[in-house]
């Protein structure tokens, strides 16, 4: 792994997918979510990509239409980049600007507490689908529900104890 890639996912945010191979020699198209493609390219942030337990760091980036074209050190040709379609690009969290309370991607393993302040589900993915944020929930009995992140629905997300509170309108989407 080149110098100054840090081995730990723990500490890394994505903020993008990658979409499939752009050309013959390997390089992956990449639409991007929270950050600039110029960015990237300027600051020559360290990317890596994990997948099946193995972890691809970027080489080099330049700017396309709608995203940018990523080169990594462990792929050669286009048949190798046709095996991380979708996977996440992610870079150190402490490249992202400050916040108020966190990113989205952060309330992922947050307990879901109903009114009566029972735990009932855990937050295992978020998706953004353009129109608003989806959670997926996994509940107690093994039940997994998306939810919209509403505030009909999501009354309150406590970033200090990792606990969501929800309405009882969540019943209408664990009953479905």
């Amino acid at each position: 792994m080149p110098d100054g890639i840090e081995d730990d996912i723990e500490d890394k945010v994505t903020i993008g997918r990658l979409m499939g191979p752009f050309g013959i020699k390997g390089e992956m198209r990449v639409m991007l979510d929270d950050i600039s493609p110029e960015r990237l390219v300027k600051e020559k942030i360290a990317c890596t990509v994990q997948k099946n337990g193995k972890i691809l760091t970027a080489k080099s980036f330049r700017a396309i239409p709608k995203g940018i074209a990523v080169t990594f050190h462990e792929i050669t040709d286009r048949n190798i980049a046709e095996d991380y379609p979708k996977s996440a690009l992610m870079i150190p969290a402490h490249y992202l600007p400050p916040v108020e309370n966190a990113y989205l991607d952060d309330i992922v393993g947050f307990r879901v507490y109903n009114l009566l302040r029972e735990d009932i589900a855990e937050v295992i993915n978020l998706y953004n689908f353009g129109a608003g944020d989806v959670l997926e929930m996994k509940f107690s009995d093994g039940k997994i529900v998306m939810v919209p992140d509403n505030p009909d629905i999501i009354l309150e997300i406590e970033y200090d104890t990792k606990v969501i509170l929800v309405s009882k309108m969540i019943d209408a989407y664990y009953n479905i």
